[in-house]
């Protein structure tokens, strides 16, 4: 799998890669170490996927701090990052 990065304004080419007698496909979006790439190099859908995780561990903070102290709340947060 490949991505062919290119602006909005241009069109994307029809190019064929093969690689020991079998065609790689062309993919347009791909996650390469937790980074979500978008083959026009926008950053939308790896913002969205981070607001996401953020949320999700705000709720988890948000739910703890009634119940543990003020620094292991703190620590939580922490390791969530």
């Amino acid at each position: 799998m490949f991505i062919h990065f290119k602006t909005i304004n241009v069109h994307s080419r029809n190019i064929l890669l093969e690689y020991d007698n079998k065609y790689v496909t062309m993919d347009f979006i791909t996650n390469f170490f937790g980074i979500i790439l978008v083959n026009t190099l926008h950053w939308k859908q790896h913002i969205d996927a981070q607001i996401i995780k953020l949320n999700a561990a705000c709720n988890a903070i948000r739910t703890l701090k009634l119940m543990v102290p003020q620094e292991t709340t703190y620590g939580l947060f922490l390791l969530e990052l």
